[in-house]
């Protein structure tokens, strides 16, 4: 693979809710306003993932399988849980294959993911779920980013906060 200049470093920002899902791209050293990705048509998703054999669904279409195993609302610190860290996997894996295959992201191993965690959770646990992403996920490059944190930056930047 050939190393990308770092104004071509593409930054992923993944805000993995508990009920709603999105995700927005910028670049180094760009000056565009962040992109916000499009899952099959939509900006933003519903957090569920269904298994059905080896099909797997996420968004509104896992709500709508009648014969799947369906996780919604799963996202807690409880990590270690099956049915927090399994659906959890499902869903990464399956959004961010669907956005390379789509070309929406260059994918797993080149991307770098800015992901959100609720600002409650400690140094243990968002280690945990950093490395949830990284092992599990296949997200070579992981940042975890406090939600607070990023709302605050996003309001500075937006100009909705004055210094």
């Amino acid at each position: 693979m050939t190393s990308r200049k770092a104004k071509d470093v593409e930054f992923i920002g993944f805000d993995l809710g508990h009920g709603e899902t999105a995700l927005a791209r910028a670049f180094a050293q760009g000056h565009a306003e962040p992109e916000i990705l499009e899952y099959r048509g939509t900006r933003s998703l519903v957090t569920a993932v269904a298994k059905e054999g080896r099909n797997i669904r996420i968004g509104s279409e896992a709500l709508s399988l009648s014969e799947a195993q369906i996780w919604a609302k799963f996202k807690s610190p409880d990590l270690d849980a099956p049915e927090v860290r399994e659906p959890l996997t499902l869903f990464t894996r399956a959004l961010i294959d669907g956005l390379a295959k789509d070309s929406s992201l260059r994918g797993a191993a080149e991307s770098h993911f800015l992901i959100g965690c609720p600002s409650g959770w400690d140094a243990q646990t968002r280690t945990h779920y950093r490395n949830l992403f990284v092992k599990a996920d296949g997200l070579k490059q992981a940042r975890i980013v406090s939600e607070s944190r990023a709302a605050l930056m996003t309001a500075l930047e937006h100009g909705y906060l004055s210094m």
